[in-house]
């Protein structure tokens, strides 16, 4: 039979073994993944207007923000939704605007968020197009549970449906966090061309590297100036996607772009503050001292 002392020294152990893995169990944090978000199509709360210029270039744009939502107003009971888009087209200005803004019900088997510009009955040949666009979760609206604390990501995921339009069109997608007030952009790409899925967690999301981005100056982000660095995933308060193609050649399809995320996922942990921890350390201390008296009387 093990001593009081020998058991206060295994106790001793184990606590901080346990306050460690209190902390690392992962879990999703935010999900965007249903059939039942809307019960129609329904349009965003902010949209872009059509572009009344006489003559091109057209540029179409919802503005950017983390403060008024895209997310449906009513009819929707999905995670709120923020960010921001622009569509620009050289030369043809299309007739109903950016045709979609919505989150499309039920459309090729989940609920999306889609924008859509279409030429109907027309093609888009002979303008030159492009597109960004940004959409972000804010920690408010995570899952119950996560909604406060100091939010440590372990993992984001991603599917899309996507409609290649244009023999020059090369959609890219990439993964955006909040921390500190600043949005970052990950190295790691996806090609959005066409239907896909991505995601990123583990060793490669340790390795990650990550740059500044500033959609409210600019939605347009600039690879070329970009400067990528290592992030600590921690005091993570918004997680999303952005994607972009800066310039293509319209084609023969009556869509200019056809794009739609299916789902969106963070997995992660609330890591507890470092107070909580040194208290729970307190307590084992004190009970082992308690164990320790205990035995001088076996």
């Amino acid at each position: 039979m093990n001593s009081p002392k020998k058991q206060s020294i295994k106790l001793l152990l184990t606590i901080p073994l346990l306050a460690g893995l209190a902390a690392v169990q992962a879990d999703v944090v935010l999900e965007f993944d249903s059939t039942s978000y809307v019960s129609a199509d329904t349009d965003f709360q902010r949209k872009a207007p059509k572009d009344t210029s006489p003559s091109g270039p057209y540029v179409l744009t919802n503005s950017f923000s983390d403060s008024s939502a895209l997310s449906p107003s009513s009819g929707y009971t999905g995670p709120v939704f923020y960010g921001g888009y622009d569509f620009t087209s050289t030369t043809i200005n299309p007739p109903n605007g950016i045709s979609r803004q919505e989150v499309r019900n039920n459309y090729q088997g989940t609920d999306q968020i889609v924008i859509k510009a279409t030429n109907f009955p027309d093609t888009w040949e002979g303008s030159d197009l492009s597109l960004h666009a940004v959409y972000l979760f804010k920690q408010v609206d995570f899952n119950p549970g996560y909604t406060t604390g100091n939010i440590g990501l372990d993992g984001l995921s991603v599917s899309w449906g996507s409609v290649d339009i244009s023999a020059t069109y090369d959609l890219t997608g990439y993964y955006l966090v909040q921390k500190d007030d600043t949005y970052y952009l990950s190295h790691t790409t996806f090609d959005m061309t066409t239907d896909g899925i991505a995601s990123l967690s583990g060793a490669s999301l340790d390795s990650e590297t990550w740059a500044v981005y500033d959609p409210a100056t600019n939605l347009n982000f600039d690879q070329s100036s970009a400067s990528y660095n290592s992030l600590t995933l921690e005091n993570i308060t918004s997680v999303g996607i952005y994607y972009e193609d800066d310039l293509w050649a319209g084609g023969t399809n009556t869509s200019a772009f056809d794009i739609g995320i299916k789902t969106f996922a963070a997995d992660g942990t609330v890591i507890p503050e470092s107070s909580h921890v040194s208290l729970l350390l307190g307590l084992a201390g004190l009970l082992c001292f308690w164990r320790f008296r205990s035995c001088k009387r076996c």
